[in-house]
């Protein structure tokens, strides 16, 4: 609470004035990042070319997110292993992104774009893990190489299309 009122530049006590308590705030958080994330989400799935697409949002998903933003997101995942009402939340929007990713992945097979030995829910875990892998390792890698690491990430995800 001290960092975001640090952050909002006011006190911890003038935060409760806006929300409830510290469960409301994140609650929050998680909703303000939902509206960008499934916007981007479903640019990407619309997008002529998929793989390309991919690699363009998790460059800016990356870069765009400052450490302390990626950071926040690992304490949010591991406050909703405690927060049932936070874990309902997660779970939600990651059903969100995961249903527009899934209904593409779908597509794609239908169209021969994904081998049919891939099938669509093992790509978009495969997808969804390695997402999540590069936001845990930008969070905690001084030296992380964003553009390196998206790049090997891309090639992973397109081996497993194909």
């Amino acid at each position: 609470m001290q960092d975001v009122a640090t952050e909002s530049g006011m006190s911890p006590g003038n935060l409760y004035r806006y929300f409830a308590s510290k469960e409301d705030l994140v609650v929050g958080l998680v909703g303000r990042d939902r509206e960008r994330v499934l916007k981007r989400t479903v640019e990407v799935c619309q997008a002529e070319d998929f793989p390309a697409a991919l690699e363009g949002f998790l460059v800016s998903l990356i870069e765009e997110n400052e450490d302390i933003d990626l950071s926040l997101s690992l304490e949010i995942g591991a406050e909703a292993r405690r927060n049932p009402v936070l874990a309902k939340v997660l779970r939600q929007f990651d059903c969100e992104t995961e249903e527009a990713m899934l209904q593409l992945l779908h597509r794609l097979q239908a169209t021969g774009a994904i081998a049919t030995s891939a099938g669509p829910v093992d790509v978009l875990k495969l997808v969804s893990t390695l997402v999540q892998g590069l936001c845990v390792r930008r969070s905690v890698e001084a030296d992380f190489d964003v553009g390196r690491e998206v790049r090997r990430t891309m090639a992973v995800i397109r081996a497993a299309m194909t």
